[in-house]
């Protein structure tokens, strides 16, 4: 099983709980053997990173203001 996850934000930009709830998701998801992609937003260059088994893709969005 693969499974992709949306999120504003994703480690190591946390505003709040939802961020953290969302990691914790997908690390437990990782622990149990399936695989997990996230994406997030950065107000950075588009990048990709492994955050603790998780492979997260950073796109950089087309807004002005960067609301975080």
């Amino acid at each position: 099983m693969k499974v992709l996850i949306f999120n504003t934000l994703y480690s190591p930009n946390f505003v709040g709980g939802a961020e953290k709830s969302v990691q914790s998701l997908a690390e437990g998801l990782v622990k149990r053997n399936i695989g997990v992609v996230v994406i997030s937003l950065t107000n950075n260059k588009s990048s990709s990173n492994w955050v603790n088994g998780v492979k997260v893709y950073y796109l950089n969005h087309k807004n002005i203001y960067w609301g975080f």
